[in-house]
């Protein structure tokens, strides 16, 4: 219970002693009652207890006291308003120096080495803007060539479908297209390069197999599977009518 008391006490006294008020006016007591604390700790030596009593009792009388204590408070308010109008003085001053003194100052001095930080945050904005803008074209110029590649791929699948029924009237469409491959020593050689990367799932340069490529795109032979990061690298893979293609090349090799 006492423990308490004694707690709730001190917690008291630490919350008002830190309140800017409470706080002066302890200091400002202390200042003007310092030779009553002085003599509290220090009596003499030939002092009763009866007579340090008395001695309290005089300075701790109602009256005494309270004009004591109005005193205080007081030299407190006139502390405290002198405080906060210096305070504002001094903040008053650091604005005035930041806002109007040393920019003036930058201009005449050296206007062309140091830069405001005004300038320096409009500058800094003005290139986020840009950066932002710059990213949003680049997607969608990225969402437009991939547009652009399937039209393309619909187109290369498309093209020529009414030539290419009439020249498969003598022969079957599997037989012209190896006869298309076999032609020539590159195609075929190609062909042979192209069923390895695939199966081994491998990026293919795009400009180096273009014509043949061009070709097994247009007859539904392959499809696009993915491309690289350098758009001259893909990687394809046989569509169901490729892989008949790929069966019979190797068969009749």
């Amino acid at each position: 219970m006492i423990k308490d008391i004694i707690l709730s006490f001190k917690d008291n006294l630490k919350q008002k002693s830190t309140n800017p008020f409470f706080g002066t006016l302890i200091i400002v007591w202390i200042i003007h009652n310092w030779e009553f604390i002085y003599n509290v700790f220090n009596f003499e030596k030939g002092k009763t207890l009866a007579q340090k009593i008395e001695y309290l009792k005089l300075f701790l009388e109602p009256i005494p006291f309270i004009k004591n204590l109005g005193v205080c408070v007081l030299i407190t308010f006139i502390v405290l308003i002198v405080t906060f109008l210096l305070l504002n003085l001094s903040r008053l001053i650091k604005n005035i120096s930041e806002k109007k003194l040393t920019p003036w100052i930058y201009k005449i001095s050296d206007k062309n080495s140091i830069v405001l930080k005004s300038d320096y945050d409009l500058m800094k904005n003005e290139r986020d803007l840009l950066s932002q803008k710059l990213e949003e074209e680049r997607d969608s110029k990225l969402k437009l060539r991939t547009e652009i590649n399937k039209l393309e791929e619909r187109l290369g699948k498309n093209i020529d479908g009414e030539d290419l029924k009439m020249e498969f009237n003598y022969e079957s469409e599997i037989d012209h297209i190896l006869n298309e491959i076999k032609q020539n020593e590159k195609n075929l050689k190609d062909f042979n390069t192209l069923i390895d990367k695939i199966h081994n799932d491998e990026l293919i340069e795009y400009p180096v197999f273009k014509d043949l490529l061009n070709f097994l795109l247009r007859y539904d032979v392959l499809k696009l599977k993915s491309k690289a990061t350098n758009r001259d690298y893909r990687k394809y893979e046989f569509t169901s009518f490729g892989n008949q293609i790929k069966s019979e090349f190797l068969k009749r090799k």
